[in-house]
């Protein structure tokens, strides 16, 4: 996807993967799209480095951007959950 190109354009299709736990895997799901909406690093510090990984695309680079991709993928979830 291009920087900027919503999510949204491209259905991930989570809910076969996770069909497979216990429970249909709506607990599952729903904190995994909790976790994305809000994305805490246990080190935030490298936040601040990603341009220094070896070989990243440069659209991850920028933690802005992975924050928005996270919270773009979160919303979908939800939406595939309704």
């Amino acid at each position: 996807m291009a920087r900027g190109t919503p999510c949204r354009s491209r259905r991930i299709g989570f809910r076969p993967h996770l069909e497979r736990s216990n429970g249909g895997g709506k607990e599952v799901a729903a904190q995994l799209a909790r976790q994305l909406a809000d994305p805490r690093p246990k080190d935030a510090s490298v936040t601040q480095q990603l341009d220094s990984y070896r070989n990243i695309a440069p659209r991850w680079s920028d933690w802005n951007e992975v924050r928005t991709m996270c919270g773009e993928i979160s919303v979908q979830m939800f939406e595939e959950e309704v």
